[in-house]
């Protein structure tokens, strides 16, 4: 008798592998989504930089470049705030749902980054950057889950990261930080107006 539930709970352990084709290995798309989560971690701001700007045309605006790559001269070398930010980040493929990705992202907390470094006095851009790296790396972390939409038809994968819900959360709020900023010299020359 006890042979014989061995052999039906094999048999049907087998037809489910063979059914859902899941057993032992990841599906395609979950190794898709898996990608963007690798390349936040392993400090792949190339690849990182073509899924979220669609394959590289930052590089073509050198004024937005600084925040990618510290050295505009060199645009192979990715040291910029944006990639010391990224390299602080944790990004954890959670979850994939009907239409969505979810993804777990920790992150340094920097949404006042901006305000609190123009409380200081630098004597020139090197302080200024010096205090940024400081900043990131000091920073308390944050944990958010993400919602990114997908579709997977024919075997090929589309999802799009480059909204705010992602970029915000794999840069800890920098992007509203430098929005306020804007917003408060914005209310300042208007009060002075």
């Amino acid at each position: 008798m006890k042979k014989k539930k061995v052999a039906i709970i094999s048999v049907l352990v087998f037809l489910m592998c063979g059914i859902t084709g899941s057993c032992g290995k990841e599906s395609a798309l979950e190794k898709e989504a898996k990608k963007v989560a690798d390349y936040v971690n392993n400090g792949e701001v190339d690849d990182l930089e073509k899924v979220l700007f669609n394959y590289g045309e930052l590089k073509d605006d050198t004024e937005l470049q600084d925040f990618w790559q510290a050295d505009t001269e060199n645009l192979e070398q990715n040291d910029g705030i944006i990639a010391h930010i990224i390299a602080q980040d944790n990004v954890k493929m959670k979850e994939i749902q009907d239409n969505v990705i979810l993804y777990e992202i920790e992150s340094p907390d920097l949404s006042s980054i901006f305000q609190d470094a123009m409380k200081e006095n630098f004597e020139n851009d090197e302080e200024a950057e010096a205090f940024l790296y400081k900043y990131i790396e000091n920073a308390s972390k944050n944990k958010i889950v993400v919602q990114i939409p997908y579709t997977y038809e024919n075997n090929v994968f589309a999802a799009d990261y480059s909204g705010d819900e992602f970029v915000e959360a794999i840069t800890g709020n920098m992007i509203e930080s430098y929005q306020n900023l804007i917003q408060e010299m914005i209310q300042e020359n208007t009060v002075e107006d």
